[in-house]
């Protein structure tokens, strides 16, 4: 009796990394006044995004709105409530994104006073140790602003001290706008008794938790003043991209 041939099962070939021992300098020399021209050119693009995002919602619902209420339309109630719904959602969705960009540019103004700084550190200091160092010192130093009774950072400190900014009045605006068409939307889609009472505290509910959803991403920034760990620090420096140059 013959027997069966195994069929041949393909073998990926396994990436082997080159070994570096050898090639590293033990220093950088990269120029400084380049990376920080970057890192504030980031930082101001941040601001334009937000803006162009700001000023493209409030033309959509410019757009929609009117559309909506106008009597003479001629569209379906719940059609006019599913419109509001969608523009609650983009807002929504944007909302997001801004929270983002809002880190970013955080992040970015760190990043230039951590260059700023580097330059004070001999070139052959520029390890990675000591980079990290140098931003860790930067961004407790800005922590220190929002210190609670307990003299450690406080994160309702840096709530109280931040509603009435112009980042987050920026971001206020949307969000009263996305709870505003979503409470219109609510009303026209849904017919039943107490539907105005029940759109309202839902819009409330979208406006508080994407409120705590900017707070939250931009006090996780400072959060390694709060509890010192090694994770807490690279929630902040993961994202301070032009601060990993070293290998």
């Amino acid at each position: 009796m013959r027997k069966k041939k195994k069929s041949a099962v393909a073998v990926e070939k396994p990436f082997i990394p080159a070994s570096l021992d050898g090639c590293k300098k033990g220093y950088v020399d990269i120029d400084l006044q380049q990376h920080y021209d970057k890192a504030f050119e980031e930082l101001g693009l941040q601001q334009s995004k937000r803006d162009q995002l700001v000023t493209i919602y409030l033309a959509f619902l410019a757009l929609i709105v009117p559309l909506c209420l106008k009597s003479e339309s001629g569209l379906p109630t719940f059609a006019i409530g599913a419109l509001f719904i969608a523009c609650a959602i983009v807002g929504t969705i944007f909302s997001v994104i801004i929270v983002r960009y809002r880190v970013y540019k955080e992040i970015y103004w760190l990043c230039c006073q951590t260059i700023t700084s580097l330059y004070m550190i001999d070139v052959e200091k520029r390890t990675k140790e000591n980079i990290q160092t140098v931003f860790y010192d930067t961004l407790i130093k800005k922590a220190k602003g929002f210190k609670g009774k307990d003299k450690k950072f406080s994160s309702f400190v840096y709530v109280k001290k931040s509603i009435f900014s112009a980042e987050t009045l920026y971001y206020i605006i949307v969000v009263l706008l996305t709870s505003a068409v979503s409470t219109l939307g609510f009303i026209f889609m849904f017919d039943f008794k107490g539907k105005v009472i029940a759109s309202i505290a839902l819009s409330i509910f979208l406006f508080l938790r994407l409120m705590h959803k900017y707070f939250k991403e931009c006090v996780k920034i400072y959060s390694v003043a709060k509890d010192g760990t090694d994770k807490s620090f690279n929630i902040a420096y993961s994202k301070a991209w032009f601060l990993h140059f070293f290998i």
